[in-house]
């Protein structure tokens, strides 16, 4: 069997741990602490499921519904989980796939889910001939992303009060990453091999939730 290629002509590897985190692939038994954190008070009416509380079977099937990749974000110092990072509805004809991405723990301020977005972007736009990424949010998170809102994401539309939430209803924003932003980035977000991911210089924006 040939030795792996090395040098400029080889093919690029996958970054799966920077300075704070790393993404594991989820495995079966990880399954009921997702539900758990995913249906948590903060959580749980801020993203996929709105309120609602599927059963485990439910759940499993939801978890990976239309999905291309997903992870969990795990801290490197003590092995917890921070949240979650995922590619889905990919349309590799038109050149466009969603990411979603939530923070178990509200309490948690750190840049770690943040920077587990940076390495699921870093392989998606590596590995796949994506020209651009999608996101949508609620209004509730909008503010949160003002740091990056004009520098890496462009809002692409609005569906205004679509989504009951809070005793209120809440514009749907939909937000778009192109790849010539991302490869002008790509530098200060993703060092050389071997460097950590200085998320923090960067990205210091803290996100409470995501949007699926």
């Amino acid at each position: 069997m040939p030795a792996p290629e090395s040098g400029p002509s080889a093919p690029p590897v996958q970054r799966t741990t920077g300075r704070w985190v790393t993404l594991r692939p989820i495995r079966p038994v990880d399954y009921d602490a997702i539900r758990m954190a995913e249906l948590d008070d903060t959580l749980g009416v801020r993203w996929r499921h709105g309120g609602a509380t599927p059963g485990p079977e439910q759940f499993a099937q939801t978890l990976w519904a239309g999905v291309l990749v997903q992870y969990l974000v795990v801290a490197n110092d003590d092995r917890r989980l921070v949240g979650l990072v995922s590619a889905y509805n990919a349309d590799l004809r038109s050149g466009t796939c969603s990411v979603g991405f939530a923070r178990f723990d509200p309490a948690d301020r750190g840049p770690g889910l943040v920077e587990g977005v940076v390495l699921l972007t870093d392989h998606l736009f590596t590995h796949w001939p994506f020209r651009k990424l999608y996101g949508e949010t609620l209004g509730f998170n909008l503010s949160n992303l003002g740091a990056v809102l004009g520098p890496l994401l462009v809002e692409e539309g609005r569906l205004r009060e679509h989504a009951f939430v809070g005793g209120r209803h809440w514009d749907l924003h939909y937000l778009a990453l192109y790849r010539d932003t991302w490869e002008r980035w790509r530098g200060r977000l993703m060092p050389p091999e071997g460097e950590a991911a200085p998320a923090d210089r960067v990205l210091t924006v803290v996100v409470p939730g995501g949007a699926r």
